[in-house]
Protein backbone atom coordinates (compact mmCIF):
# COMPACT_ATOMS: atom_id res chain seq x y z
CA UNK A 1 0.00 0.00 0.00
CA UNK A 2 2.93 2.26 0.55
CA UNK A 3 4.48 1.67 -2.65
CA UNK A 4 0.95 2.31 -4.35
CA UNK A 5 0.69 5.86 -2.17
CA UNK A 6 4.32 6.36 -2.99
CA UNK A 7 3.55 5.67 -7.13
CA UNK A 8 0.39 8.02 -6.87
CA UNK A 9 2.20 10.93 -4.56
CA UNK A 10 5.74 10.62 -6.38
CA UNK A 11 5.48 10.37 -10.28
CA UNK A 12 8.63 10.11 -12.27
CA UNK A 13 9.98 13.53 -12.05
CA UNK A 14 12.40 13.57 -15.18
CA UNK A 15 10.15 14.81 -17.52
CA UNK A 16 7.71 16.29 -15.34
CA UNK A 17 6.61 20.05 -16.31
CA UNK A 18 6.92 22.74 -13.36
CA UNK A 19 3.65 24.78 -12.23
CA UNK A 20 0.54 24.61 -11.66
CA UNK A 21 -0.95 23.10 -13.83
CA UNK A 22 1.60 20.72 -14.68
CA UNK A 23 1.00 19.61 -10.97
CA UNK A 24 -2.59 18.58 -11.61
CA UNK A 25 -1.34 16.96 -14.66
CA UNK A 26 1.14 14.87 -12.88
CA UNK A 27 -1.69 13.39 -10.32
CA UNK A 28 -3.97 12.60 -13.62
CA UNK A 29 -1.00 10.71 -15.43
CA UNK A 30 -1.04 8.87 -11.75
CA UNK A 31 -4.46 8.03 -11.66
CA UNK A 32 -3.83 7.41 -15.53
CA UNK A 33 -1.39 4.31 -14.14
CA UNK A 34 -3.63 3.02 -11.37
CA UNK A 35 -6.35 2.96 -13.63
CA UNK A 36 -3.88 1.34 -16.13
CA UNK A 37 -3.40 -1.17 -13.32
CA UNK A 38 -6.72 -2.26 -12.43
CA UNK A 39 -7.40 -2.21 -15.84
CA UNK A 40 -4.74 -5.12 -16.62
CA UNK A 41 -5.48 -6.66 -13.60
CA UNK A 42 -9.57 -7.10 -14.29
CA UNK A 43 -8.52 -8.36 -18.08
CA UNK A 44 -6.64 -11.37 -16.27
CA UNK A 45 -9.31 -12.13 -13.80
CA UNK A 46 -11.92 -11.49 -16.71
CA UNK A 47 -9.96 -14.15 -18.50
CA UNK A 48 -9.24 -16.59 -16.12
CA UNK A 49 -12.69 -17.01 -15.00
CA UNK A 50 -14.25 -17.59 -18.49
CA UNK A 51 -11.47 -20.62 -19.27
CA UNK A 52 -11.81 -22.00 -15.78
CA UNK A 53 -15.98 -21.34 -16.09
CA UNK A 54 -15.97 -23.58 -19.37
CA UNK A 55 -13.30 -26.21 -18.72
CA UNK A 56 -15.03 -26.80 -15.67
CA UNK A 57 -18.19 -27.03 -17.28
CA UNK A 58 -17.65 -30.22 -19.92
CA UNK A 59 -21.12 -29.87 -21.46
CA UNK A 60 -20.26 -26.84 -22.53
CA UNK A 61 -18.25 -26.14 -25.65
CA UNK A 62 -15.46 -23.50 -25.65
CA UNK A 63 -16.48 -22.37 -29.00
CA UNK A 64 -14.21 -19.86 -31.15
CA UNK A 65 -16.04 -16.61 -30.19
CA UNK A 66 -15.59 -17.19 -26.87
CA UNK A 67 -11.55 -17.80 -27.67
CA UNK A 68 -10.95 -14.89 -29.39
CA UNK A 69 -12.95 -12.90 -26.77
CA UNK A 70 -10.28 -14.28 -23.79
CA UNK A 71 -7.27 -13.26 -26.36
CA UNK A 72 -8.83 -10.01 -26.79
CA UNK A 73 -9.41 -9.25 -23.09
CA UNK A 74 -5.36 -10.90 -21.96
CA UNK A 75 -3.98 -9.00 -25.07
CA UNK A 76 -5.53 -5.87 -23.86
CA UNK A 77 -4.35 -6.24 -20.41
CA UNK A 78 -0.67 -6.88 -21.63
CA UNK A 79 -1.30 -3.73 -23.54
CA UNK A 80 -1.80 -1.64 -20.27
CA UNK A 81 0.83 -3.04 -18.38
CA UNK A 82 3.11 -1.61 -21.31
CA UNK A 83 1.12 1.58 -20.84
CA UNK A 84 2.54 1.85 -17.20
CA UNK A 85 5.89 1.23 -17.96
CA UNK A 86 5.60 3.83 -20.81
CA UNK A 87 4.47 6.25 -18.27
CA UNK A 88 6.72 5.90 -15.52
CA UNK A 89 9.96 4.85 -17.70
CA UNK A 90 9.22 6.67 -21.16
CA UNK A 91 8.82 10.41 -21.88
CA UNK A 92 5.18 11.71 -21.52
CA UNK A 93 4.90 12.74 -24.54
CA UNK A 94 4.46 9.17 -26.24
CA UNK A 95 1.95 8.31 -23.07
CA UNK A 96 -1.31 8.92 -26.02
CA UNK A 97 0.27 7.31 -28.91
CA UNK A 98 1.18 4.29 -26.79
CA UNK A 99 -2.58 4.20 -25.31
CA UNK A 100 -3.84 4.36 -29.20
CA UNK A 101 -0.94 1.40 -29.78
CA UNK A 102 -1.94 -0.55 -27.15
CA UNK A 103 -5.98 -0.52 -28.82
CA UNK A 104 -4.62 -1.43 -32.15
CA UNK A 105 -1.95 -3.97 -30.96
CA UNK A 106 -4.99 -5.73 -28.88
CA UNK A 107 -6.59 -6.13 -32.18
CA UNK A 108 -3.92 -7.12 -34.22
CA UNK A 109 -2.46 -9.85 -31.77
CA UNK A 110 -5.55 -11.39 -31.06
CA UNK A 111 -6.30 -11.97 -34.47
CA UNK A 112 -2.43 -13.29 -35.70
CA UNK A 113 -2.88 -15.46 -32.62
CA UNK A 114 -6.78 -16.78 -33.77
CA UNK A 115 -5.00 -17.04 -37.05
CA UNK A 116 -2.11 -19.05 -35.89
CA UNK A 117 -4.23 -21.35 -34.36
CA UNK A 118 -6.36 -22.80 -36.63
CA UNK A 119 -8.40 -25.40 -34.81
CA UNK A 120 -9.41 -22.21 -32.89
CA UNK A 121 -11.72 -21.19 -35.80
CA UNK A 122 -12.60 -24.98 -36.64
CA UNK A 123 -14.48 -25.21 -33.02
CA UNK A 124 -18.21 -25.35 -33.43
CA UNK A 125 -20.38 -22.80 -31.48
CA UNK A 126 -23.03 -23.88 -29.49
CA UNK A 127 -25.46 -22.58 -31.72
CA UNK A 128 -23.88 -24.29 -34.71
CA UNK A 129 -23.68 -27.09 -32.71
CA UNK A 130 -27.31 -26.91 -32.06
CA UNK A 131 -28.25 -26.27 -35.36
CA UNK A 132 -25.99 -29.20 -36.49
CA UNK A 133 -28.17 -31.46 -34.12
CA UNK A 134 -31.58 -30.24 -35.58
CA UNK A 135 -30.22 -30.80 -38.96
CA UNK A 136 -28.76 -34.47 -38.05
CA UNK A 137 -32.70 -35.36 -36.35
CA UNK A 138 -34.07 -34.17 -39.24
CA UNK A 139 -32.03 -36.40 -41.41
CA UNK A 140 -32.43 -39.38 -39.23
CA UNK A 141 -36.45 -38.59 -39.45
CA UNK A 142 -36.62 -37.99 -43.28
CA UNK A 143 -34.10 -41.45 -43.84
CA UNK A 144 -36.49 -43.16 -41.48
CA UNK A 145 -39.62 -41.54 -43.25
CA UNK A 146 -37.72 -42.92 -46.63
CA UNK A 147 -37.17 -46.71 -45.39
CA UNK A 148 -41.17 -46.85 -44.55
CA UNK A 149 -42.48 -45.30 -47.58
CA UNK A 150 -39.88 -47.97 -49.27
CA UNK A 151 -41.28 -50.86 -47.11
CA UNK A 152 -45.26 -49.79 -48.07
CA UNK A 153 -44.55 -49.58 -51.66
CA UNK A 154 -42.36 -52.87 -51.43
CA UNK A 155 -45.50 -54.67 -50.01
CA UNK A 156 -48.41 -52.41 -51.19
CA UNK A 157 -50.04 -50.99 -54.32
CA UNK A 158 -49.89 -47.69 -55.27
CA UNK A 159 -52.78 -47.33 -57.08
CA UNK A 160 -55.17 -48.94 -54.42
CA UNK A 161 -53.19 -48.81 -51.45
CA UNK A 162 -54.67 -52.82 -51.00
CA UNK A 163 -51.37 -54.96 -49.99
CA UNK A 164 -49.75 -56.14 -52.96
CA UNK A 165 -49.05 -60.13 -54.03
CA UNK A 166 -46.11 -60.07 -52.01
CA UNK A 167 -47.89 -59.30 -48.85
CA UNK A 168 -50.72 -61.59 -49.45
CA UNK A 169 -48.54 -64.39 -50.09
CA UNK A 170 -46.46 -63.71 -46.77
CA UNK A 171 -49.46 -63.26 -44.66
CA UNK A 172 -51.35 -66.19 -46.03
CA UNK A 173 -47.71 -68.26 -45.11
CA UNK A 174 -47.98 -66.93 -41.49
CA UNK A 175 -51.53 -67.39 -40.79
CA UNK A 176 -51.04 -70.93 -42.53
CA UNK A 177 -48.06 -71.12 -39.79
CA UNK A 178 -49.95 -70.39 -37.26
CA UNK A 179 -52.94 -72.68 -38.19
CA UNK A 180 -50.58 -75.80 -37.33
CA UNK A 181 -51.04 -74.79 -33.97
CA UNK A 182 -54.82 -73.58 -33.92
CA UNK A 183 -56.55 -75.25 -36.25
CA UNK A 184 -59.31 -73.43 -38.19
CA UNK A 185 -60.45 -72.84 -42.15
CA UNK A 186 -58.92 -70.30 -44.26
CA UNK A 187 -60.63 -69.51 -47.15
CA UNK A 188 -58.74 -68.10 -50.29
CA UNK A 189 -60.61 -65.70 -53.14
CA UNK A 190 -59.43 -65.03 -56.31
CA UNK A 191 -61.73 -62.21 -57.89
CA UNK A 192 -60.92 -60.77 -61.43
CA UNK A 193 -62.96 -58.65 -63.80
CA UNK A 194 -64.37 -59.72 -66.63
CA UNK A 195 -63.10 -57.93 -69.96
CA UNK A 196 -61.78 -55.46 -68.33
CA UNK A 197 -59.15 -54.89 -70.81
CA UNK A 198 -62.04 -53.90 -73.11
CA UNK A 199 -63.26 -51.03 -71.16
CA UNK A 200 -59.45 -50.04 -70.70
CA UNK A 201 -58.94 -49.91 -74.19
CA UNK A 202 -62.30 -47.93 -75.03
CA UNK A 203 -62.07 -45.25 -73.07
CA UNK A 204 -58.69 -44.42 -71.20
CA UNK A 205 -56.12 -46.02 -68.86
CA UNK A 206 -56.35 -43.27 -66.71
CA UNK A 207 -60.59 -44.30 -66.23
CA UNK A 208 -59.41 -47.80 -65.72
CA UNK A 209 -57.36 -46.86 -63.19
CA UNK A 210 -60.18 -44.60 -61.58
CA UNK A 211 -62.38 -47.79 -61.78
CA UNK A 212 -59.97 -49.97 -60.09
CA UNK A 213 -59.55 -47.38 -57.54
CA UNK A 214 -63.72 -48.03 -56.96
CA UNK A 215 -63.46 -51.48 -57.61
CA UNK A 216 -61.24 -52.07 -54.16
CA UNK A 217 -63.20 -49.36 -52.56
CA UNK A 218 -66.39 -51.70 -53.51
CA UNK A 219 -64.71 -54.84 -52.01
CA UNK A 220 -63.45 -53.37 -49.04
CA UNK A 221 -67.35 -52.33 -47.86
CA UNK A 222 -67.70 -56.43 -48.62
CA UNK A 223 -65.30 -57.85 -46.44
CA UNK A 224 -65.17 -58.19 -42.83
CA UNK A 225 -62.70 -56.58 -39.99
CA UNK A 226 -59.68 -59.38 -39.87
CA UNK A 227 -60.04 -60.25 -43.76
CA UNK A 228 -57.35 -59.81 -45.81
CA UNK A 229 -57.90 -57.70 -49.27
CA UNK A 230 -55.46 -57.32 -51.65
CA UNK A 231 -54.81 -56.34 -55.38
CA UNK A 232 -52.54 -59.24 -56.88
CA UNK A 233 -52.41 -57.35 -60.22
CA UNK A 234 -53.58 -55.91 -63.13
CA UNK A 235 -57.69 -55.99 -62.88
CA UNK A 236 -56.91 -59.44 -59.80
CA UNK A 237 -57.40 -59.15 -56.75
CA UNK A 238 -57.38 -61.62 -53.58
CA UNK A 239 -59.42 -62.38 -50.40
CA UNK A 240 -58.45 -64.02 -47.70
CA UNK A 241 -61.03 -65.18 -45.22
CA UNK A 242 -60.67 -66.60 -41.49
CA UNK A 243 -63.38 -68.25 -39.31
CA UNK A 244 -65.30 -69.34 -42.04
CA UNK A 245 -67.30 -72.96 -40.82
CA UNK A 246 -69.61 -73.58 -43.33
CA UNK A 247 -69.63 -73.36 -47.06
CA UNK A 248 -72.69 -71.39 -47.36
CA UNK A 249 -71.19 -68.52 -45.70
CA UNK A 250 -68.48 -68.31 -48.41
CA UNK A 251 -71.25 -68.31 -50.70
CA UNK A 252 -72.77 -65.39 -49.75
CA UNK A 253 -69.74 -63.38 -49.39
CA UNK A 254 -68.59 -64.46 -53.12
CA UNK A 255 -72.41 -63.40 -53.75
CA UNK A 256 -72.34 -60.36 -52.16
CA UNK A 257 -69.16 -59.62 -54.14
CA UNK A 258 -70.85 -60.00 -57.07
CA UNK A 259 -73.45 -58.06 -56.36
CA UNK A 260 -71.48 -55.58 -55.45
CA UNK A 261 -69.94 -54.77 -58.47
CA UNK A 262 -73.06 -55.37 -61.06
CA UNK A 263 -73.90 -51.69 -59.66
CA UNK A 264 -72.66 -49.47 -62.53
CA UNK A 265 -69.61 -47.42 -62.18
CA UNK A 266 -70.58 -43.67 -62.24
CA UNK A 267 -67.18 -42.20 -64.17
CA UNK A 268 -66.60 -38.91 -65.40
CA UNK A 269 -70.46 -38.97 -66.07
CA UNK A 270 -70.12 -41.89 -67.98
CA UNK A 271 -71.87 -45.46 -66.70
CA UNK A 272 -69.50 -48.55 -67.09
CA UNK A 273 -71.02 -51.85 -66.00
CA UNK A 274 -68.74 -54.70 -65.30
CA UNK A 275 -69.09 -58.25 -63.26
CA UNK A 276 -66.57 -60.45 -62.35
CA UNK A 277 -65.43 -64.22 -61.68
CA UNK A 278 -64.57 -65.83 -58.41
CA UNK A 279 -62.04 -68.72 -57.84
CA UNK A 280 -62.36 -70.21 -53.95
CA UNK A 281 -59.89 -72.43 -52.57
CA UNK A 282 -59.88 -74.08 -48.92
CA UNK A 283 -57.23 -75.18 -46.46
CA UNK A 284 -57.01 -77.64 -45.36
CA UNK A 285 -59.42 -79.01 -48.36
CA UNK A 286 -57.38 -77.59 -51.09
CA UNK A 287 -53.82 -77.43 -49.92
CA UNK A 288 -51.56 -76.25 -46.52
CA UNK A 289 -49.53 -74.39 -48.44
CA UNK A 290 -49.69 -70.58 -50.15
CA UNK A 291 -48.88 -71.45 -53.40
CA UNK A 292 -51.08 -74.61 -53.39
CA UNK A 293 -53.95 -72.75 -52.30
CA UNK A 294 -53.41 -69.36 -54.47
CA UNK A 295 -52.98 -72.00 -57.55
CA UNK A 296 -56.16 -73.55 -57.10
CA UNK A 297 -58.20 -70.64 -56.52
CA UNK A 298 -56.51 -69.46 -59.75
CA UNK A 299 -57.59 -73.06 -61.23
CA UNK A 300 -61.48 -72.32 -59.91
CA UNK A 301 -61.04 -68.76 -61.23
CA UNK A 302 -60.20 -70.07 -64.54
CA UNK A 303 -63.43 -72.72 -64.32
CA UNK A 304 -65.64 -69.30 -63.65
CA UNK A 305 -64.53 -67.68 -66.24
CA UNK A 306 -65.15 -70.98 -69.00
CA UNK A 307 -69.05 -70.96 -67.55
CA UNK A 308 -69.84 -67.43 -68.77
CA UNK A 309 -68.31 -65.37 -66.08
CA UNK A 310 -70.11 -63.20 -63.48
CA UNK A 311 -70.20 -66.28 -60.83
CA UNK A 312 -67.87 -68.25 -58.28
CA UNK A 313 -66.43 -71.70 -58.34
CA UNK A 314 -65.01 -73.89 -55.62
CA UNK A 315 -61.44 -75.70 -56.65
CA UNK A 316 -61.99 -79.53 -57.31
CA UNK A 317 -59.11 -82.26 -58.16
CA UNK A 318 -61.50 -82.84 -61.73
CA UNK A 319 -61.28 -78.72 -61.89
CA UNK A 320 -57.46 -79.40 -61.52
CA UNK A 321 -57.25 -82.09 -64.64
CA UNK A 322 -59.32 -79.61 -66.49
CA UNK A 323 -56.81 -76.85 -66.02
CA UNK A 324 -53.89 -78.84 -67.15
CA UNK A 325 -55.60 -80.02 -70.22
CA UNK A 326 -56.06 -76.23 -70.94
CA UNK A 327 -52.37 -75.87 -70.39
CA UNK A 328 -51.57 -78.26 -72.67
CA UNK A 329 -53.84 -76.92 -75.06
CA UNK A 330 -52.35 -73.54 -74.91
CA UNK A 331 -48.90 -74.80 -75.78
CA UNK A 332 -50.43 -77.57 -78.72
CA UNK A 333 -51.97 -74.49 -79.95
CA UNK A 334 -48.75 -72.28 -79.96
CA UNK A 335 -47.50 -74.39 -82.19
CA UNK A 336 -50.32 -75.45 -84.70
CA UNK A 337 -49.63 -72.28 -86.54
CA UNK A 338 -46.22 -73.38 -87.65
CA UNK A 339 -46.99 -76.83 -88.61
CA UNK A 340 -49.91 -76.17 -90.33
CA UNK A 341 -52.44 -78.13 -88.68
CA UNK A 342 -55.25 -75.39 -88.86
CA UNK A 343 -57.94 -76.41 -91.81
CA UNK A 344 -60.65 -73.53 -92.97
CA UNK A 345 -64.09 -75.02 -93.50
CA UNK A 346 -67.06 -73.55 -95.31
CA UNK A 347 -70.76 -73.47 -94.30
CA UNK A 348 -73.00 -72.31 -97.52
CA UNK A 349 -75.70 -69.47 -96.73
CA UNK A 350 -78.80 -69.71 -98.74
CA UNK A 351 -80.85 -66.80 -99.93
CA UNK A 352 -84.28 -67.66 -98.74
CA UNK A 353 -86.36 -66.40 -101.29
CA UNK A 354 -84.90 -68.59 -104.38
CA UNK A 355 -82.98 -71.43 -102.78
CA UNK A 356 -79.73 -70.34 -103.82
CA UNK A 357 -75.98 -70.82 -102.53
CA UNK A 358 -75.01 -66.88 -102.83
CA UNK A 359 -72.02 -67.15 -100.15
CA UNK A 360 -69.84 -69.14 -97.78
CA UNK A 361 -68.91 -68.47 -94.38
CA UNK A 362 -65.28 -69.52 -93.48
CA UNK A 363 -65.11 -71.69 -90.19
CA UNK A 364 -61.85 -72.55 -88.31
CA UNK A 365 -60.49 -75.80 -87.55
CA UNK A 366 -57.73 -77.64 -86.10
CA UNK A 367 -56.32 -80.49 -87.05
CA UNK A 368 -55.10 -81.65 -83.50
CA UNK A 369 -51.94 -84.33 -84.30
CA UNK A 370 -53.63 -86.32 -81.05
CA UNK A 371 -57.30 -85.49 -81.14
CA UNK A 372 -59.60 -85.73 -84.03
CA UNK A 373 -60.85 -82.20 -85.53
CA UNK A 374 -61.06 -79.68 -82.66
CA UNK A 375 -63.87 -77.28 -83.14
CA UNK A 376 -63.26 -73.23 -82.42
CA UNK A 377 -65.43 -73.78 -79.36
CA UNK A 378 -62.97 -75.59 -77.93
CA UNK A 379 -59.59 -73.23 -78.58
CA UNK A 380 -60.58 -70.04 -79.45
CA UNK A 381 -61.46 -68.93 -75.54
CA UNK A 382 -57.60 -70.14 -74.88
CA UNK A 383 -56.36 -67.87 -78.20
CA UNK A 384 -57.78 -65.23 -77.19
CA UNK A 385 -56.10 -65.26 -73.47
CA UNK A 386 -52.62 -65.76 -74.79
CA UNK A 387 -52.73 -63.38 -77.59
CA UNK A 388 -52.32 -66.18 -80.60
CA UNK A 389 -56.09 -65.08 -81.62
CA UNK A 390 -54.20 -62.48 -83.86
CA UNK A 391 -51.85 -64.47 -85.98
CA UNK A 392 -54.47 -67.15 -86.21
CA UNK A 393 -56.89 -64.53 -87.60
CA UNK A 394 -54.53 -62.95 -89.56
CA UNK A 395 -54.17 -66.50 -91.04
CA UNK A 396 -57.72 -67.24 -91.99
CA UNK A 397 -57.99 -63.41 -93.41
CA UNK A 398 -55.58 -64.41 -96.12
CA UNK A 399 -56.04 -68.40 -96.60
CA UNK A 400 -59.88 -67.87 -97.09
CA UNK A 401 -58.89 -64.63 -99.55
CA UNK A 402 -56.54 -66.55 -101.02
CA UNK A 403 -59.09 -69.96 -101.75
CA UNK A 404 -61.39 -67.02 -103.49
CA UNK A 405 -59.15 -66.64 -105.43
CA UNK A 406 -58.00 -70.45 -106.41
CA UNK A 407 -61.74 -71.23 -107.21
CA UNK A 408 -62.27 -68.52 -109.64
CA UNK A 409 -58.88 -69.56 -111.19
CA UNK A 410 -60.68 -72.97 -111.72
CA UNK A 411 -63.61 -71.13 -113.59
CA UNK A 412 -65.94 -71.37 -110.59
CA UNK A 413 -68.00 -68.58 -110.49
CA UNK A 414 -68.01 -65.82 -108.31
CA UNK A 415 -69.40 -66.33 -104.44
CA UNK A 416 -69.18 -64.50 -101.22
CA UNK A 417 -66.99 -65.60 -98.58
CA UNK A 418 -67.66 -64.24 -95.05
CA UNK A 419 -64.57 -64.18 -92.49
CA UNK A 420 -65.36 -63.40 -88.85
CA UNK A 421 -62.79 -60.88 -87.42
CA UNK A 422 -61.90 -61.47 -83.84
CA UNK A 423 -61.92 -58.28 -81.36
CA UNK A 424 -58.17 -58.24 -80.58
CA UNK A 425 -57.51 -58.12 -84.61
CA UNK A 426 -60.21 -55.16 -84.77
CA UNK A 427 -58.24 -53.43 -81.94
CA UNK A 428 -54.81 -53.60 -83.53
CA UNK A 429 -55.70 -50.57 -85.41
CA UNK A 430 -54.16 -51.67 -89.22
CA UNK A 431 -56.71 -54.71 -89.19
CA UNK A 432 -58.77 -52.78 -92.20
CA UNK A 433 -55.80 -51.43 -94.05
CA UNK A 434 -55.00 -55.57 -93.95
CA UNK A 435 -58.00 -56.24 -95.53
CA UNK A 436 -57.82 -53.95 -98.33
CA UNK A 437 -53.94 -54.58 -98.60
CA UNK A 438 -54.85 -58.50 -99.33
CA UNK A 439 -57.84 -57.96 -101.70
CA UNK A 440 -55.79 -55.78 -103.83
CA UNK A 441 -52.71 -58.27 -103.67
CA UNK A 442 -55.26 -60.63 -105.29
CA UNK A 443 -56.84 -58.96 -107.12
CA UNK A 444 -60.44 -59.92 -105.84
CA UNK A 445 -64.05 -57.89 -106.48
CA UNK A 446 -64.10 -56.94 -102.71
CA UNK A 447 -68.31 -57.28 -102.94
CA UNK A 448 -67.20 -60.92 -102.37
CA UNK A 449 -65.81 -60.51 -99.53
CA UNK A 450 -67.91 -59.79 -96.55
CA UNK A 451 -66.52 -58.93 -93.31
CA UNK A 452 -68.30 -60.69 -89.67
CA UNK A 453 -68.05 -58.19 -86.41
CA UNK A 454 -69.70 -59.23 -83.48
CA UNK A 455 -71.49 -55.96 -82.13
CA UNK A 456 -70.02 -56.02 -78.75
CA UNK A 457 -66.31 -55.29 -80.53
CA UNK A 458 -68.10 -52.34 -82.52
CA UNK A 459 -69.48 -50.66 -79.38
CA UNK A 460 -66.10 -50.93 -77.32
CA UNK A 461 -65.11 -47.37 -79.48
CA UNK A 462 -68.21 -46.25 -81.12
CA UNK A 463 -66.12 -43.19 -83.33
CA UNK A 464 -63.07 -45.47 -84.17
CA UNK A 465 -65.59 -48.16 -85.47
CA UNK A 466 -67.75 -45.88 -87.60
CA UNK A 467 -64.59 -44.67 -89.42
CA UNK A 468 -63.52 -48.37 -89.63
CA UNK A 469 -66.60 -49.40 -90.99
CA UNK A 470 -66.62 -46.63 -93.26
CA UNK A 471 -63.61 -46.81 -95.06
CA UNK A 472 -64.47 -50.62 -95.38
CA UNK A 473 -67.55 -49.95 -97.73
CA UNK A 474 -66.07 -46.99 -99.28
CA UNK A 475 -63.39 -49.97 -100.53
CA UNK A 476 -66.67 -51.67 -101.56
CA UNK A 477 -66.55 -54.51 -98.79
CA UNK A 478 -69.81 -56.02 -97.33
CA UNK A 479 -70.21 -55.74 -93.50
CA UNK A 480 -72.37 -57.66 -91.34
CA UNK A 481 -72.58 -58.01 -87.30
CA UNK A 482 -72.33 -61.00 -86.08
CA UNK A 483 -74.22 -62.80 -83.19
CA UNK A 484 -76.70 -59.72 -82.98
CA UNK A 485 -79.05 -59.59 -80.19
CA UNK A 486 -76.79 -60.85 -77.62
CA UNK A 487 -75.43 -57.60 -76.62
CA UNK A 488 -76.31 -54.35 -77.01
CA UNK A 489 -78.69 -54.95 -79.89
CA UNK A 490 -78.90 -50.77 -80.70
CA UNK A 491 -80.53 -49.79 -83.98
CA UNK A 492 -79.43 -46.43 -83.83
CA UNK A 493 -75.45 -47.33 -84.06
CA UNK A 494 -77.12 -49.94 -86.52
CA UNK A 495 -77.72 -46.64 -89.26
CA UNK A 496 -74.37 -44.79 -87.97
CA UNK A 497 -71.85 -47.82 -88.57
CA UNK A 498 -73.62 -48.24 -92.35
CA UNK A 499 -73.54 -52.37 -92.06
CA UNK A 500 -75.12 -54.33 -94.85
CA UNK A 501 -76.18 -57.50 -92.97
CA UNK A 502 -77.12 -58.74 -89.62
CA UNK A 503 -76.93 -62.29 -88.02
CA UNK A 504 -79.78 -63.36 -85.34
CA UNK A 505 -77.69 -65.39 -82.75
CA UNK A 506 -78.76 -69.02 -83.22
CA UNK A 507 -79.61 -69.02 -78.91
CA UNK A 508 -82.56 -66.82 -80.85
CA UNK A 509 -83.41 -69.45 -83.44
CA UNK A 510 -82.85 -72.52 -81.32
CA UNK A 511 -85.84 -70.93 -79.26
CA UNK A 512 -87.84 -69.70 -82.01
CA UNK A 513 -90.28 -72.58 -81.76
CA UNK A 514 -90.72 -73.37 -78.14
CA UNK A 515 -90.66 -69.69 -76.82
CA UNK A 516 -92.86 -66.92 -77.51
CA UNK A 517 -90.01 -64.50 -76.01
CA UNK A 518 -87.32 -65.58 -78.92
CA UNK A 519 -89.71 -65.45 -81.68
CA UNK A 520 -90.89 -61.92 -80.42
CA UNK A 521 -87.22 -60.69 -80.40
CA UNK A 522 -86.47 -62.69 -84.06
CA UNK A 523 -89.60 -61.14 -85.33
CA UNK A 524 -88.68 -57.64 -84.03
CA UNK A 525 -85.12 -57.30 -85.19
CA UNK A 526 -86.41 -58.60 -89.02
CA UNK A 527 -88.56 -55.69 -89.28
CA UNK A 528 -86.65 -53.26 -88.16
CA UNK A 529 -83.41 -54.42 -90.13
CA UNK A 530 -85.99 -54.25 -92.67
CA UNK A 531 -87.19 -50.63 -92.38
CA UNK A 532 -83.28 -49.69 -92.51
CA UNK A 533 -82.39 -51.27 -95.60
CA UNK A 534 -80.59 -53.92 -93.62
CA UNK A 535 -80.43 -57.69 -94.95
CA UNK A 536 -80.75 -60.35 -91.82
CA UNK A 537 -79.14 -63.73 -91.57
CA UNK A 538 -79.96 -66.51 -89.71
CA UNK A 539 -77.53 -68.60 -88.44
CA UNK A 540 -78.29 -71.98 -86.55
CA UNK A 541 -81.22 -73.11 -88.51
CA UNK A 542 -81.43 -76.95 -87.76
CA UNK A 543 -85.19 -77.54 -88.34
CA UNK A 544 -88.14 -77.52 -90.81
CA UNK A 545 -90.49 -75.58 -88.44
CA UNK A 546 -87.77 -72.74 -88.08
CA UNK A 547 -86.81 -72.10 -91.70
CA UNK A 548 -91.13 -71.71 -92.40
CA UNK A 549 -91.08 -69.09 -89.54
CA UNK A 550 -88.16 -67.50 -91.08
CA UNK A 551 -89.85 -67.89 -94.46
CA UNK A 552 -93.08 -66.03 -93.59
CA UNK A 553 -91.79 -63.57 -91.98
CA UNK A 554 -89.32 -62.65 -94.81
CA UNK A 555 -85.70 -63.45 -93.41
CA UNK A 556 -83.08 -62.47 -96.20
CA UNK A 557 -80.42 -65.44 -95.98
CA UNK A 558 -80.68 -68.75 -93.63
CA UNK A 559 -77.36 -70.69 -92.46
CA UNK A 560 -77.36 -74.18 -90.46
CA UNK A 561 -77.33 -77.80 -90.44
CA UNK A 562 -80.58 -77.67 -92.37
CA UNK A 563 -79.33 -77.15 -95.67
CA UNK A 564 -75.30 -78.38 -94.79
CA UNK A 565 -72.34 -78.51 -92.74
CA UNK A 566 -69.44 -77.16 -92.69
CA UNK A 567 -67.22 -78.77 -95.21
CA UNK A 568 -63.72 -78.71 -96.53
CA UNK A 569 -62.87 -76.72 -99.85
CA UNK A 570 -62.70 -80.03 -101.68
CA UNK A 571 -66.10 -81.32 -100.66
CA UNK A 572 -67.84 -77.46 -100.42
CA UNK A 573 -66.92 -77.62 -104.43
CA UNK A 574 -69.75 -79.60 -105.32
CA UNK A 575 -72.09 -76.65 -103.93
CA UNK A 576 -69.83 -74.12 -106.25
CA UNK A 577 -70.27 -76.36 -109.63
CA UNK A 578 -73.38 -76.95 -110.31
CA UNK A 579 -75.14 -73.55 -108.49
CA UNK A 580 -77.06 -76.38 -105.85
CA UNK A 581 -80.96 -74.86 -104.93
CA UNK A 582 -82.03 -75.72 -102.02
CA UNK A 583 -85.50 -77.21 -101.96
CA UNK A 584 -87.33 -74.78 -99.47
Amino acid sequence: MDSLNHLISSPPTHFMPQGFVFHWLSHLIALHTLSDAVMAFSCFIIATVVIYFFYKRKDVVLDSTIICLCFFIITFGVMHLVAIWTIWYADYWFLGFVKALAAVFSFVIAFQLVRALPWVLQLPSPIMLKNANIKLEQEIRDRELAEEKLSYLAYHDSLTGLPNRSFFHHSLDQILELNKRNPQRVVVLFIDLDRFKQVNDSFSHEMGDIILQSVAERLRECIRIGDMLARLGGDEFGLIILDIIEAKDIELISQKILEKLLTPFLINREKIFLSASIGISLSPENGETAQDLMKNADIALYQAKALGKNNFQFSNAALQSFLLEQVKLGMDLRAALEKGEFELYYQPKVELKSGRVIGLEALLRWKHPDKSLTMPSKFIPISEENGLIVPIGDWVLKTACQQSKTWLERGFPPISIAINVSARQFQKGDIIQDIINIIQELKLNPKYIEIEITEGVLMQDIAKSIVSLHKLKSFGVTVAIDDFGTGYSSFNYLKRFEVDKIKIDQSFINGLITSNNDSAIVKAIISMAHSLGIKVVAEGVETREQLDFLKIHMCDEIQGYYFGHPLPPDQIESFLRVGKIMKL
